[in-house]
């Protein structure tokens, strides 16, 4: 069974975390700052590398964006190459910089 959970801790680290049968496996670190979500990076345990678990976690990155009302900074090489692939999908969510 797979899950993702928003994450914080005390420390101000914030992600959408993935866990696999009860094991944390991968993540998306983000920082949240108000009304905007930056995406620092994208990371999926090797032995748990393609089964499509970055794609659900960008999906749920995503998703929370939109639920919240924020837009994304995709910092993360990861998150920015989907925006770029599907730029009418994300235009709601992305808030592009001057290299986007």
């Amino acid at each position: 069974m797979t899950d993702i959970k928003f994450e914080s801790n005390q420390n101000g680290d914030q992600s959408f975390g993935l866990y696999v049968d009860g094991k944390r496996t991968g993540e998306i670190a983000v920082q949240v700052d108000g009304d905007v979500l930056t995406s620092v990076h994208t990371l999926v345990n090797e032995d748990q590398q393609g089964k499509g678990y970055a794609r659900k976690l960008f999906d749920q990155m995503v998703a929370y964006a939109r639920k919240n009302k924020m837009k994304v900074i995709p910092e993360c090489h990861y998150v920015a190459s989907l925006f770029k692939s599907h730029p009418d999908l994300y235009k709601d969510v992305w808030l592009k910089g001057d290299e986007d």
